[in-house]
């Protein structure tokens, strides 16, 4: 907006008050006299721009050096709104992390939002491997490795995509154990 006005300035050299601008009706009375806001606002912007042209220097353009008088507090000049970011809330913590390890079956039912439940699992040494379009219990015996991390692997730790060794064989992990109270596992050949 204000770039247009500032070419129409420099190229044609004209006022800068618009053409066919005539002075509103609201008038404020100052000191006993008569005073239009907006004719001062305008003679001051004529002033800026005449500045402007006698200086013949790089002015940023896009920054006006004044403001009006009916722009809303707490909007930009488009009109649009400033928003404020919410605030930290206890319900946007995270929890604390779960770390799977192969052993006795442990899990926990953990209490959601809303009366709903979780089952989490902190220990597990059984997989539901999926062979030929089949699901077979087996016994975990070792990670042989995760993609993640291979730090992991030399814990024992059981994560989405640790490739483990069970009675069956190489198995992938497809499941989330720190989420859910399983191992769910497919063959891999």
């Amino acid at each position: 907006m204000w770039y247009n006005y500032f070419i129409n300035i420099i190229g044609q050299k004209k006022s800068f008050v618009p053409q066919g601008y005539h002075p509103p009706q609201n008038t404020k009375i100052k000191n006993n006299s008569i005073i239009s806001s907006f004719d001062q606002i305008y003679q001051k912007n004529n002033q800026i721009c005449q500045e402007i042209l006698e200086k013949k220097t790089d002015h940023n353009l896009f920054k006006p050096k004044f403001s009006f008088p009916f722009m809303k507090a707490g909007r930009k000049a488009s009109g649009a709104r400033y928003k404020k970011t919410k605030k930290r809330k206890l319900t946007g913590r995270q929890s604390q992390a779960r770390i799977v390890k192969i052993g006795d079956q442990k899990t926990k039912l953990l209490s959601g939002r809303g009366k709903t439940s979780k089952l989490v699992s902190f220990l597990g040494n059984i997989a539901n491997v999926i062979v030929k379009g089949k699901s077979k219990k087996s016994a975990i015996k070792n990670v042989l490795e995760t993609p993640a991390n291979a730090f992991l692997a030399r814990q024992n730790v059981l994560i989405k995509g640790a490739i483990i060794e069970t009675e069956l064989g190489k198995a992938k992990i497809t499941n989330r154990p720190s989420q859910e109270g399983n191992i769910q596992a497919i063959l891999v050949e």
